[in-house]
């Protein structure tokens, strides 16, 4: 218990230190060349109709519309097509429109990438509202860069309640864990991730996997690190991707489930060495209650106090501006869940496997 609580605090060290020196271009200000190729922003889109025409808005408003746009209707039970359809698109921008053919987000990015004529595309989703100079941001970062993938920000916009600020510290830690690394992250967010055109097409990274119903962004991270492809990450201000928060704790143990079941695909052991010590140092003080109560107490009172440091310190890196007060309750909160979601997670891929 101490040994894993040790390692972790070591590693919490490195990586606020790490995190510090990558955001200190965070207000860099995207200057694009006139010769700058276009890229094409895909979004497969599922029960979208709520959240379409917000998105479209924050397209609208972008710096640059040197972009195309592939919208994926995946089977929606709603009325996502017809308003894909009678949308009001920008007169200048390249849009197209398709069904997908078979089921799953893959499958709909898939068919996407197919009718893809730029030399990169960037994939979000409908439920996110990106910054005026997304895209500019963006095309700034592959032109200096020329990556094969290049992973970019996602932040919660957890300005809606109690629950909502909790869940913006929580993911705050995710995202930083996230970019730590500036070359080979272990981690991705399919809400905001550029990917090289002809790299995808060549690796074919949903092979095999278009049954699992997560994973759009670590399997393609992972094909591409397999095959020797350039990652990167990239955090500036331009190019955060905000998200809502969900509002039920049924609706975030299912997302956080959905998740955690993408572990037991990883192939690489670096993300999921990370994913069983955080699992240990946050089940550990629980499973000791039970054996020694003042001695779990003190474990626990440590765990709280790194989560609450390293919440603090994302926040502080990527310029966001919390009341401190919520630290203790989004830290209290992480180390309840993780057990148990790590249970379900487990749960569901084995039913996954059964059917």
């Amino acid at each position: 218990m101490w040994a894993c609580t040790s390692v972790y605090a070591l590693l919490e060290i490195w990586a606020i230190l790490k995190l510090k020196a990558i955001t200190e271009q965070w207000n860099h200000v995207p200057q694009v060349s006139q010769s700058a190729e276009p890229i094409t922003v895909v979004v497969a889109v599922r029960n979208g109709a709520a959240d379409l025409e917000e998105f479209l808005m924050a397209l609208r408003q972008q710096s640059t519309l040197h972009f195309h746009l592939i919208l994926v209707d995946d089977n929606s039970s709603d009325d996502t097509w017809y308003r894909l359809q009678g949308a009001d698109y920008p007169p200048c921008l390249s849009v197209e429109l398709m069904q997908n053919r078979s089921r799953g987000k893959k499958t709909a990015i898939m068919q996407a990438i197919a009718s893809c004529k730029t030399s990169y595309f960037l994939l979000t989703d409908i439920d996110c509202l990106p910054g005026p100079n997304w895209v500019a941001g963006v095309q700034d970062h592959l032109e200096q860069l020329q990556p094969s993938a290049l992973v970019l920000p996602v932040w919660i916009n957890g300005d809606s309640g109690v629950f909502a600020k909790i869940q913006e510290l929580e993911f705050a830690g995710l995202t930083g864990a996230t970019f730590c690394l500036t070359t080979d992250p272990l981690m991705a967010n399919g809400a905001n991730l550029a990917v090289r055109t002809r790299d995808f097409n060549r690796v074919d990274p949903y092979q095999g996997n278009e049954h699992i119903p997560t994973g759009d962004d670590i399997f393609l991270i992972q094909a591409f690190r397999a095959n020797g492809l350039t990652l990167y990450s990239k955090a500036t201000a331009s190019v955060v991707m905000k998200t809502k928060p969900v509002h039920t704790f049924r609706a975030f143990l299912a997302q956080r489930v959905r998740w955690g079941s993408k572990t037991i695909h990883y192939r690489d052991y670096r993300p999921l060495a990370l994913a069983v010590l955080v699992l240990m140092v946050n089940a550990f003080p629980w499973v000791a209650w039970l054996i020694d109560p003042n001695l779990a107490a003190v474990n626990l009172a440590i765990v709280v106090v790194l989560h609450m440091i390293w919440m603090a310190a994302a926040t502080r890196a990527f310029r966001r501006k919390l009341s401190p007060i919520w630290l203790m309750p989004a830290a209290l909160f992480h180390l309840m869940y993780v057990p148990v979601t790590a249970v379900f997670g487990l749960l569901k891929n084995v039913s996954l496997y059964r059917s």
